[in-house]
């Protein structure tokens, strides 16, 4: 049975949250894809460990950037349900992309095609200018992408790109901004 470095297995519980299999690791913590009981929805659960084991500059940037995540509204940004504490594990649950490929397998499939399809280009640029447009959106409210790479682009099976890593976003001012921005 495959463990996380944090000791969690699939079929494990944290709070209301039945995990499945892990999906990921970031700068911030292991991502797995679970199931909220209350809901009956599959979410996508990065948990960022105990609070004994994480300090506390740590968790006050995680709970702030999941904060701030939150307000991220957006196509392209994964919807955030909620984040929290449970028997001391600290956790944040987020829109699960369903069949998500990076971008990067998502061109590999078309790597191996001699002839590429006339809408490829279109659907390649279409997909580019939502991933531009989701930056511009998250610059204006201060947010600095800081990871931007392939394998932070998941694309769903019809081609809607979505924005992850956020956990290494830098704040151009240094601090967080509150909605303010939405009146602008």
């Amino acid at each position: 049975e495959e463990t996380d470095p944090l000791g969690f297995s699939p079929g494990a519980h944290l709070g209301d949250f039945r995990l499945v299999r892990p999906i990921g690791r970031g700068g911030l913590g292991n991502v797995w894809e679970a199931v909220q009981l209350s809901l009956n929805r599959k979410v996508a659960l990065k948990i960022l460990g105990s609070v004994q084991s994480v300090d506390l500059e740590t968790r006050d940037r995680f709970m702030k950037e999941s904060n701030l995540a939150s307000e991220m509204e957006h196509p392209c940004f994964l919807d955030i349900y909620t984040a929290g504490e449970s028997d001391g594990t600290m956790f944040l649950s987020m829109e699960l992309v369903k069949d998500w490929k990076t971008i990067n397998d998502y061109l590999n499939v078309f790597r191996a095609i001699p002839i590429l399809p006339d809408y490829f280009f279109k659907m390649l640029v279409d997909a580019i200018s939502k991933v531009l447009d989701a930056l511009s959106k998250a610059h204006q409210m201060g947010i600095v992408h800081g990871n931007l790479s392939p394998k932070h682009i998941l694309m769903d099976d019809d081609v809607r790109p979505k924005l992850t890593g956020f956990g290494l976003a830098a704040l151009e001012s240094g601090q967080l901004k509150s909605k303010d921005y939405l009146s602008e």
